[in-house]
């Protein structure tokens, strides 16, 4: 807005002045992190920007001049009077080539200024977006070892209990194979006394039976 005013109106005018310019460029770049605009938009000295308004006002004497001339009609008089007429449009017309030459060597400036300064801002925007996207894949690859690493210590404590289990069951099944076959073993010693009593028991009934037979005889 205030470079369309400043164009419309042109340099010297009371809405828009090239200090406000500057100290609006100066706030964005103090915004943007750069707290030096003489790099990109140099301080005017008071004695160029009096000159320039110096010209301004000639440039609109010599107007007013050329305009009161007009409104006058032709007169007669002394060939004076039209020299100073072609002195004051020719002393215009290089008022206005001066100052339209300064407006478009300022403008030129600034737009390359300006496009300077949205350059370093794009390139300063694209290196924090690299390095943030680097930190964003640094922590994500960290957050990946350490679900890796839990993984990794789940299984393991997986694999040890499975182990103890198996393990306790193998030694169980030991113990009771063992137990079967000591209760095996003393199931058998028990038959073979029975069958030991037992035949020592039909061995002293035969002999008493033998004996029994024996004493009528005598």
């Amino acid at each position: 807005m205030q470079q369309d005013m400043f164009k419309t109106f042109g340099p010297g005018n009371p809405f828009v002045t090239w200090d406000n310019i500057r100290n609006t460029q100066k706030a964005i770049l103090r915004l943007s992190g750069i707290k030096t605009i003489q790099d990109f938009l140099p301080q005017v000295p008071p004695e160029v920007e009096k000159d320039f308004q110096n010209q301004q006002q000639q440039k609109q004497q010599a107007q007013q001049n050329q305009q009161n001339a007009q409104q006058q009609g032709p007169q007669q008089g002394p060939d004076v009077v039209g020299a100073a007429k072609v002195k004051a449009e020719a002393d215009t017309q290089t008022a206005q080539a001066k100052i339209q030459a300064q407006q478009q060597s300022d403008m030129a400036k600034l737009q390359a200024q300006q496009q300077n300064l949205m350059a370093q801002l794009q390139e300063r925007h694209q290196l924090e977006m690299t390095d943030l996207q680097a930190k964003l894949q640094q922590q994500m690859q960290i957050a990946q070892l350490e679900s890796d690493q839990r993984r990794d210590e789940a299984n393991q404590r997986f694999a040890v209990e499975a182990y103890k289990a198996q393990m306790d069951v193998q030694t169980q099944q030991q113990v009771a194979f063992q137990n079967l076959q000591n209760d095996q073993m003393q199931l058998g010693m028990q038959q073979q006394q029975m069958a030991h009593d037992q035949q020592l028991a039909q061995q002293q009934a035969a002999q008493q039976a033998q004996q029994a037979q024996q004493r009528p005889q005598q």
